[in-house]
């Protein structure tokens, strides 16, 4: 695990948005196109607003949720929604993007085409992961019960699950998935995230800790 940490929330911002700009653009350049993982929540806006407004070929960009809550996108939960009002403006709102809301589809059939469309954009070439206290990532969840799937290297590429605090339902991208891409980085900020961080990289369980599945290959990015 590399770990950076910056003086304040707008130098990780401009930081994080520059580095991520600069690995898009060695994709595009490398192989015409270019996928990007992104998670949803309050932790990336600020960043949004930086990579927003970068100089690159955002046509061939296809950007795709981590996760999603199955809600509106009219709902502040949402992060299509987030994501659509923070990062696709400007000159990003060129981007393609994956929703994993299948809004009232059948899931079954909906995840299926989700899955179609994944194996074609996958390996990502930047995955962004934010961290829950909890030390959850994505939406997988420590002792839940999908974990097993989720952290399957083998299994599906995006499957539901449920967050066990509130019964909420979801859909989320899996080990599978995201452990894979060619540049991955977790985002966090707050002294208790950080506090989390440092405890779950001593966790040798990834059930316990979902988020240290993905340590040893990542960029950790900390402002408090």
């Amino acid at each position: 695990m590399k770990f950076n940490e910056y003086s304040s929330r707008a130098e990780w911002a401009d930081a994080v948005g520059n580095i991520v700009a600069a690995q898009l653009s060695d994709a595009l350049d490398s192989r015409g196109r270019a996928t990007l993982i992104v998670p949803g929540g309050t932790t990336p806006a600020l960043m949004f607003d930086t990579l927003r407004r970068q100089d690159i070929n955002w046509n061939a960009v296809c950007v795709i949720p981590s996760d999603e809550r199955l809600v509106s996108l009219e709902s502040t939960r949402s992060n299509l929604g987030m994501i659509k009002a923070r990062l696709l403006q400007d000159k990003a709102k060129r981007a393609e993007i994956i929703s994993l809301c299948h809004s009232g589809k059948d899931s079954d059939e909906f995840l299926k085409d989700v899955e179609k469309q994944l194996s074609s954009k996958l390996p990502p070439d930047v995955t962004l992961l934010g961290m829950g206290e909890d030390m959850h990532t994505a939406s997988l969840f420590p002792r839940s019960d999908e974990l097993d799937d989720a952290l399957s290297s083998t299994g599906r590429f995006a499957i539901p699950v449920t967050a066990p605090m509130t019964g909420e339902r979801r859909v989320t991208l899996t080990y599978r998935s995201l452990s894979v891409s060619r540049n991955l980085h977790v985002l966090i900020t707050g002294q208790a995230k950080k506090h989390a961080l440092q405890k779950a990289s001593r966790i040798a369980n990834p059930k316990d800790a979902p988020v240290s599945a993905f340590l040893a290959s990542a960029s950790v990015h900390f402002a408090a």
